[in-house]
């Protein structure tokens, strides 16, 4: 994605700095909502019940995931 764009800046190294600084922050975002998402989760997978329940829909998920990108068209 980022080595198939370019930016409408004149010098290289300016541009693979901003680029670097864009993918920094995505990097940043997603652990912290990853962060969120295991915080929020960790109340429900104490509970047995609720930890395979959750381990459960994960694991659908999972295959439906793979399914679809095996899956042409």
């Amino acid at each position: 994605m980022f080595a198939g764009t370019t930016l409408p800046v004149a010098p290289r190294l300016l541009e693979a700095l901003l680029k670097s600084a864009v993918l920094t922050v995505m990097i940043v975002v997603i652990h912290l909502f990853w962060l969120l998402a295991g915080a929020a989760l960790s109340r429900l997978l104490r509970d047995p019940i609720a930890s395979r329940i959750v381990n459960l829909l994960f694991a659908a998920i999972l295959i439906a995931t793979t399914v679809m990108a095996l899956v042409p068209g």
